[in-house]
């Protein structure tokens, strides 16, 4: 684990991304059986990950970059790796994790259009390895939706 350059790290103890899916899933299934007014069952499940899986994988690496949650299914090694205040507030740092993060961008997009926002391709390389992209993917959780299959 890293520690930030002037910043004492608080390191918890890890949790794993399949049981904050887990969680997240179960919140959804409960808000919209609140909504329709009775228990819309498991296939809730299903939807959440259809709809929310590979962005709430991003934000968790995102989280685990930065140092806020280490995160079992991504490498310990780069936990806390963009908790320095220096490195995090770069501009070409801030619009990798940004675009990744809230707008889905992956590496091929960062190519075709970073040189346009005014980042060179050195800059670029540099922040897209700090984040690794790729290490965010993950399948989505296999919920048990009852088909009885």
């Amino acid at each position: 684990m890293t520690a930030s350059k002037g910043m004492p790290q608080v390191v918890t103890a890890p949790v794993s991304l399949w049981e904050l899916a887990s969680r997240e899933a179960n919140d959804f299934k409960w808000f919209e059986s609140e909504r329709s007014g009775y228990d819309v069952g498991p296939i809730a499940q299903w939807e959440w990950s259809r709809r929310y899986w590979r962005i709430f994988c991003r934000h968790r690496r995102v989280e685990h970059l930065i140092g806020e949650r280490l995160i079992r299914e991504f490498d310990e090694e780069s936990f806390g790796r963009l908790s320095d205040p220096d490195l995090l507030n770069r501009p070409v740092v801030r619009f990798v994790i940004d675009q990744f993060a809230h707008k889905g961008w992956e590496n091929l997009d960062f190519l075709l259009w970073a040189p346009h926002h005014g980042f060179d391709s050195h800059e670029l390389y540099e922040a897209l390895r700090l984040v690794d992209v790729n290490a965010a993917r993950f399948d989505p959780p296999c919920w048990d939706v009852g088909f009885g299959i």
